[in-house]
């Protein structure tokens, strides 16, 4: 099954209406709980509540960084900061902020990688958590429980949602979290007795923006809070056979329960640890001998698109200095990722 086909939208285009018409929240007047697969993308819906109420609250604080080492001029950093505060007044302006007290559910399960055979996430999903993502955090594991203890508690409210016939809206993309994410949620509700109505928002590859600007996002992590209103215009209802198509092919992807799950094609396939790693190589290989990871995970994250994390980057570097293709010259501080060091090439 190809997921693209729906909704049925294309797979890019402009996708936020510019015009001002509110849409209420919710099917038939309820509240609806919102659906989300990632902290960020949680945090940027809540913001979304307030972004563009009122009168523009004027010039916010922006951070500047240069890629090539240059060092503004005074005058620069102020034309900089000026576009960039006319960017966010128009951004105000256009928004269309989110009705009412949003209830969101977030699963941030990252179910891309790791096992998969457990139909509820349980102590297999936190050890693939904690194995996959230790370059990331550090060794974090406190962060890993905290991620489970949250879905679980979005479980409990969304099994009532749904349970008492109330709406749910899931915000999802082609990004492999979120379409795991989503396939695992359409097999959890097509095994439920009772559910009530179900609609989806499927991210497209890029916005047009006004300025004739393309932007292209990898997830609803990237998404600006002003512009989750407009994304309300591309909601669709999730039919019934289409919950069934996306629950069985979940449970394909259990049975195979492999390392790693992408988008090939458009399909959501298994794939082994090493599906990513010539992609990391290729960006590698345009550094000197000594270079930093970070600046690498960067790079692949930048230029090749792939819609994965610099976890996930960073613990396939790991895996190549543990075989000896690269040595650490330099060592992180205590509280930084594993990936603020130094590498040499042998």
């Amino acid at each position: 099954m190809d997921f693209v086909k729906w909704p049925e939208q294309k797979r890019s285009g402009h996708f936020f209406c510019c015009n001002n018409e509110k849409k209420k929240t919710g099917l038939k007047g309820e509240q609806v709980m919102e659906i989300v697969f990632s902290d960020s993308a949680r945090g940027s819906l809540l913001l979304s509540q307030a972004f563009g109420r009122g009168a523009y609250p004027g010039n916010r604080n922006f951070g500047v960084a240069f890629s090539d080492g240059h060092e503004p001029t005074t005058a620069e950093l102020k034309e900089i900061q000026r576009q960039a505060g006319e960017q966010e007044r128009r951004k105000w302006e256009r928004s269309i902020p989110m009705q009412g007290q949003l209830e969101i559910a977030c699963f941030a399960l990252k179910l891309s990688v790791g096992d998969i055979s457990e139909t509820i996430p349980g102590p297999l999903r936190q050890a693939s958590l904690e194995k996959y993502f230790t370059c990331w955090r550090n060794g974090d594991k406190p962060w890993s429980a905290q991620t489970m203890e949250q879905a679980a508690t979005s479980l409990e409210k969304l099994r009532a949602q749904a349970a008492a016939g109330k709406p749910l809206r899931i915000w999802y993309s082609d990004c492999p979290d979120e379409l795991c994410g989503f396939y695992w949620l359409m097999e959890l509700l097509e095994s439920m007795e009772n559910c009530g109505p179900v609609s989806a928002v499927y991210l497209p590859h890029y916005e047009e923006r006004e300025d004739g600007c393309v932007v292209e996002y990898t997830g609803w992590h990237e998404i600006h809070p002003g512009d989750w209103g407009h994304c309300l215009s591309l909601e669709k209802t999730v039919p019934d056979a289409f919950k069934r198509t996306c629950a069985n092919r979940w449970r394909a992807l259990q049975q195979e329960n492999a390392p790693l799950r992408a988008v090939l094609n458009g399909r959501l396939v298994s794939a082994p640890e090493e599906l990513y790693d010539s992609f990391i190589r290729r960006e590698i290989a345009k550094e000197k001998t000594e270079f930093q990871e970070a600046c690498v995970i960067g790079n692949v994250i930048g230029r090749q698109n792939l819609k994965i994390s610099d976890a996930w980057i960073a613990y396939r570097i790991e895996n190549m200095v543990q075989k000896g293709e690269f040595e650490a010259v330099t060592q992180p501080e205590p509280d930084d990722p594993v990936y603020h060091r130094i590498l040499r090439k042998k």
